[in-house]
């Protein structure tokens, strides 16, 4: 049983492609900034957050799976005629774009709800409770979050989409990105940021200060943001301080501290 569970641990959750993106960006940070031991503890102590996360959503793994086929079984089509089948590159560019544009749409409702309801409030809170924003503040997540979006958002993707997945490389590049848009670095504060979400334009959406809240909410792509009133563009140049100006209870938030 033991074995299934780690089975399940390193195949069924994003344990390993975290850690192993956490460990490249560190190293590309140390090259560049030469600063990753400032914070080292709370980096740490996020890190280890992270793979906690994973570990109790291999918990329930089998749960989400059996919600999910009952509703949506393996192989059956979606709405929307739709899949990664052509040789063309482009072609295949096009569709991953429209596909994680779509997701990006469910996605950015379910963050404005985490931001306008107390009770998800209080889990997504331990994300934005992090003072010294950058990489591994995106591992900092409520052990909740995980699973639950595993339904608000995938569910709604699957009934479009059908049973149908992206090219590996494109879900590296996604995942890759959420890592990216927390680091603490200054780029993106032009035109580029209404095209792609950048760490400064996402950093707006962390800051402290009450004129950047409920801002910048889409995981990805801007545009939600653009056409439902939300986007703020960052100042060039301009780190904003992050955290939160009240305390999320919990054990989980005695251990980030």
């Amino acid at each position: 049983m033991l074995g299934d569970y780690f089975k399940l641990y390193l195949f069924q959750t994003p344990a390993i492609l975290w850690a192993g993106i956490l460990i490249v960006g560190t190293f590309i940070d140390l090259m560049i900034n030469r600063r990753f031991g400032e914070q080292i503890g709370a980096k740490l102590r996020n890190m280890a957050n992270g793979m906690l996360v994973c570990a109790i959503y291999a918990l329930l793994v089998p749960l989400v799976h059996m919600g999910r086929e009952r509703i949506i079984p393996p192989g059956q089509s979606g709405i929307l005629p739709f899949g990664f089948p052509s040789q063309n590159s482009l072609i295949v560019i096009l569709q991953v774009a429209a596909y994680y544009v779509i997701v990006d749409f469910f996605y950015y409702w379910w963050h404005r709800a985490q931001h306008r309801f107390r009770p998800l409030w209080l889990w997504h809170g331990v994300h934005h409770s992090d003072t010294n924003f950058n990489a591994t503040t995106y591992v900092r997540q409520h052990w909740s979050e995980i699973v639950i979006q595993a339904f608000v958002v995938s569910l709604p993707v699957l009934f479009l989409f059908g049973d149908t997945t992206p090219p590996v490389i494109a879900v590296l590049f996604f995942t890759a990105w959420n890592f990216f848009v927390h680091a603490d670095v200054k780029i993106g504060s032009g035109l580029w940021s209404r095209i792609l979400t950048t760490p400064q334009q996402h950093r707006i959406h962390h800051a402290l200060d009450a004129k950047h809240h409920n801002k910048n909410f889409a995981a990805h792509f801007p545009i939600w943001d653009l056409v439902f009133g939300t986007y703020c563009a960052a100042e060039k140049g301009v780190k904003a301080p992050t955290g939160l100006d009240e305390k999320i209870p919990g054990l989980q938030m005695r251990f980030l501290k």
